[in-house]
């Protein structure tokens, strides 16, 4: 059964597996979270501005500390330009904008809540705590250390999230001495309070504590010089006059103070019947274990200027919800362990006190005890127990955990949980049982690979999975990717009989091992998705999905794109077992014939896109697409290829007569006139070629004269930049020459000093230093130095030289260059010129050809087409010549005409 309350397990769950986003997601979903999102438009700032200027007024600061009132569109733009704009408020006390956004939380808090920057709990909450019960009610900070000043909301909020990190004193209803640091604490105490308020305390609640206290630790009050003990009745008029008692402390000499009805509720919950209590029974009861917890050492502490001082559970009440300051606690193994709240409190007694599960799901909680319990967690590199684990989730930061000889990442309790079920009861208590199954079946040797992690075992793989990342299997000798628990199911279908194959429609699985088992005879992958080949799977995946991908086929030898289940049938009807039912059955023949059977490198249907040739089925999705094909062939008068446009299927039998008639045309010879019309035709156009032929030789020729020019001007070049070195060398001789003739030595005078002695007129003598004027010899650095210019000179002229020499060179090739070219286009010419001095008696020839001279003339022709080959340096003329030369070849080459042969139409050449 699962053991609530489980408050707190929406929060262990906001942390998720790594990659999964769980938390990210929530917050899109979260309306609070929502809230933040929405825009603060300049119509917003208008608005705001405007109802505060009518409620308290707007100013600026001027010298002297004197303020201005403004107006709206003056205030708004100081807040876009940073500048400070104040609002008068209730109390008389002005508030501080800087920014676009102080203008959004004041009017979240203060104002029309156009679009609030806070969430829904804490606006409630400030403005709740902020109005109180009664006038003295609402948020207070020390000023100057000597009063307190009271805050509205939005000064508050300003102070709690600001830098200086202030201690605010809230006074509600009956509790004056209430703490908080920052906007959670606001919203904790709120809860806190709203808490004791549903729980009213009544007087004969109240009369029966005192009466139990009384008989089990007495009740006190304190005197001059001792504390006197005093009645339940007496206690109670005490406290109604608001006067304090004095309740001996549950773990040390000392006494706790109850100065309320609300001090003694809080005491009665933790050390009395709690007919009433104030906190919940979970919390209660982990206030109660702890505080004495295992050990003698065991319990509640906090710091203090004299040392640790014991706390018993009324206390840590005190400390947390109304100070708002942690508490260190000790228990059991662990030396101290900071909480910071009730909730707290009751986890770490969960996990690490009296055992008993007030938390978490129980199987969650058993999983964190388990792991952290034996030491097998780790929280950034360091050992963790199970309230610190918690309390790493709750940060939203992982959990390492040792586990089958790795280590693993938890981001959640759910985590733990499923870890817990795979790898240590190994009882199904996360999954359906076909996944628990699937993922059971492959979790064995090296069969997951996860992220690169070839290692990686059922559990990665259904963090994987929850997180929407992909995996892959080891299976039939490679890796298979598996995208989820529906890809794994389809992967032991196809692949194990081990599972059931219902997921798979049989047809389809049908089809897709046909091919499998077809391409495997053959050592050759089956299917290829994305450029990675695969198996009928992999196929199969890729389909279901909607995504493309390509099907080997043995008879064809090529991979066939397949993007339906309808096409992978008509690839089945082509290539496969299934019976035709997609075209006419003339139609599919002629498809076959033409993109199958026929189908070769030089004849084959194409389109325009790609000239590969395309198999039927092929042409078939080309149909289906409206693009339509064309069928090549080589054939007609010239054996070049030919062309035979076909829009769709229907038009197959049209193309297919074309293709046929044109083959049998080519069959046989030509009649004479039917020759001579043909070379007619061709003769026509050699007067234009034979002039561009004449072109060609004078464009060349103008080409090298070109060249020429430009070869004679960089030699002429050169010369002069060769004269220049030269002459640069002979400079440098020169200075060489000058500097050598310089003496090596040269002569300096320098300054020394001698010591003299001198005898004054009584006979004493003195000592002291002289300077002397002396002349040395020193190495003339004068001429080193220019000798060393000279040298660099000779250096640069040498190499100046070098490279005219080089420019000479490169124009004397560049001129043989030129008269190679003028020499080849002078050649040109004459043949060009000789060819057209044939073309007058060609055209003779082929005009006067007919069946009487039919052999003579054709020798003549064929003579004078291999003279003009001769002559011939244009490509379009060559072209010409080989035509009608193909013209001639046919003649001699192909047989005649059978008697009452009949020419057939159409053809694809007419």
């Amino acid at each position: 059964m699962e053991t609530g309350p489980i408050q707190f397990h929406h929060i262990l769950n906001t942390a998720s597996t790594e990659g999964k986003k769980k938390a990210e997601d929530a917050n899109r979903q979260d309306p609070d979270v929502l809230s933040f999102q929405r825009e603060w438009t300049d119509k917003d700032t208008t608005q705001a501005l405007s109802y505060f200027k009518a409620h308290g007024n707007l100013y600026r600061e001027q010298i002297h500390l004197f303020k201005k009132e403004i107006p709206p569109d003056e205030a708004m733009k100081r807040l876009k330009q940073g500048e400070t704009v104040l609002r008068k408020n209730e109390n008389g006390e002005f508030d501080k904008l800087e920014t676009l956004k102080d203008l959004q939380t004041l009017d979240t808090l203060e104002g029309e809540g156009r679009k609030p920057n806070l969430t829904p709990r804490e606006i409630a909450a400030v403005q709740h705590l902020e109005k109180g019960v009664d006038s003295d009610d609402g948020f207070f900070i020390t000023s100057l250390g000597i009063r307190e000043k009271k805050l509205d909301s939005y000064q508050a909020y300003k102070e709690l999230t600001g830098d200086k990190n202030p201690e605010i004193t809230v006074h509600y209803d009956q509790e004056s001495k209430l703490k908080i640091h920052t906007l959670k604490d606001v919203t904790e105490l709120h809860d806190w309070l709203i808490a004791q308020q549903e729980h009213p305390y009544k007087k004969e609640q109240a009369k029966a504590a005192l009466d139990y206290l009384e008989k089990q630790v007495g009740l006190y009050v304190s005197g001059v010089l001792r504390k006197s003990r005093i009645t339940a009745d007496e206690a109670y008029n005490r406290i109604l006059e608001g006067k304090g008692i004095l309740v001996p402390s549950s773990v040390d000499q000392d006494y706790d103070e109850v100065s309320s009805f609300r001090n003694l509720q809080e005491l009665d919950t933790v050390r009395g019947q709690a007919p009433n209590p104030i906190i919940p029974k979970e919390q209660a009861q982990a206030l109660r274990f702890l505080e004495k917890g295992k050990d003698q050492d065991d319990g509640f502490y906090q710091k203090t200027t004299f040392g640790e001082k014991r706390l018993d559970a009324y206390e840590v009440i005190q400390q947390l919800c109304k100070d708002r300051k942690p508490v260190t606690v000790r228990v059991g193994d662990n030396p101290g362990v900071v909480v910071a709240s009730l909730e707290d409190v009751q986890k770490l007694n969960a996990l690490e006190g009296d055992g008993i599960n007030t938390i978490l799901p129980d199987r969650e909680f058993t999983a964190l005890r388990h792991f952290a319990g034996s030491g097998a967690v780790s929280v950034g590199g360091r050992k963790a127990g199970p309230f610190a684990a918690l309390q790493a989730l709750e940060g939203r930061e992982p959990l390492e955990i040792e586990s089958n000889g790795r280590r693993v990442k938890a981001w959640s309790t759910t985590d733990l949980h499923e870890l817990y079920a795979l790898e240590v009861d190994n009882q199904n208590t996360i999954l359906s049982e076909p996944q628990w199954k699937l993922l059971k079946f492959y979790d064995k040797g090296d069969s997951y690979n996860v992220d690169k992690n070839y290692k990686a075992r059922a559990y990665e793989v259904l963090q994987a999975f929850q997180a929407g990342r992909s995996i892959e299997v080891r299976s039939e000798g490679r890796w298979a990717p598996v995208a989820n628990f529906e890809a794994l199911s389809d992967l032991a279908a196809f692949e194990t009989n081990a599972f059931p194959k219902d997921g798979v429609p049989q047809d389809s699985m049908k089809v897709l091992q046909l091919f499998e088992g077809a391409a495997e005879g053959l050592e050759q992958s089956g299917f290829r998705v994305n450029g990675q080949e695969g198996r009928a799977y992999e196929g199969w995946e890729a389909l279901k999905a909607g995504k493309p991908f390509e099907v080997w086929s043995c008879m064809t030898k090529n991979w066939n794109k397949v993007l339906s289940k309808d096409d992978l049938h008509e690839l089945d009807v082509f290539y496969g077992l299934a019976k035709n039912d997609i075209l006419p059955a003339e139609e599919f023949h002629l498809l076959y014939v033409m993109g199958d059977s026929n189908r070769t490198a030089v004849e084959c249907l194409i389109t325009q896109a790609s000239r590969v040739g395309l198999n039927g089925y092929e042409a078939l999705q080309e149909f289906q697409a409206g693009r339509g094909v064309t069928y090549k062939f080589p054939g007609g008068d010239f054996e070049s290829d030919l062309y035979v446009p076909i829009a769709n299927s229907g038009e197959l039998a049209a193309a297919h007569k074309k293709v046929l008639n044109q083959k049998e045309y080519d069959r046989y010879r030509y009649t004479v006139p039917e020759f001579a019309e043909k070379l007619q035709n061709l003769e026509k156009e050699l007067p234009e070629l034979g002039k561009e032929n004449l072109e060609k030789g004078q464009s060349d020729l103008s080409d090298g004269k070109t060249h020429q020019e430009a070869g004679e001007k960089q030699k002429k070049s050169g010369l002069g930049d060769l004269e220049d070195g030269r002459n640069e060398l002979r400079r440098a001789d020169s200075h060489m020459s000058s500097a050598e003739s310089m003496p090596v030595t040269v002569s300096e005078t320098y300054t020394d000093f001698e010591m003299h002695t001198t005898t004054d007129c009584h006979g004493h003598h003195s000592t002291h230093m002289m300077p002397v004027i002396r002349t040395r010899w020193v190495h003339n650095r004068h001429r080193e130095q220019e000798i060393n210019e000279a040298q660099s000179e000779m250096r640069r002229a040498r190499s100046h030289i070098d490279d005219a020499e080089r420019k000479i060179r490169s124009g004397e090739k560049r001129i043989r260059d030129a008269m190679s070219e003028i020499q080849e286009a002078n050649g040109v010419i004459k043949d060009a010129q000789e060819l057209g001095e044939l073309l007058p008696e060609f055209h003779s020839l082929t005009e006067g050809l007919n069946e009487g001279n039919y052999d003579t003339s054709r020798e003549r022709i064929e003579a004078a087409i291999s003279r003009m080959k001769r002559l011939t340096h244009i490509q379009s003329l060559a072209e010409n010549l080989r035509k009608e030369q193909k013209l001639i070849t046919n003649m001699k080459e192909r047989p005649e005409r059978p008697a009452g042969w009949v020419v057939p139409v159409p053809r694809v050449e007419e």
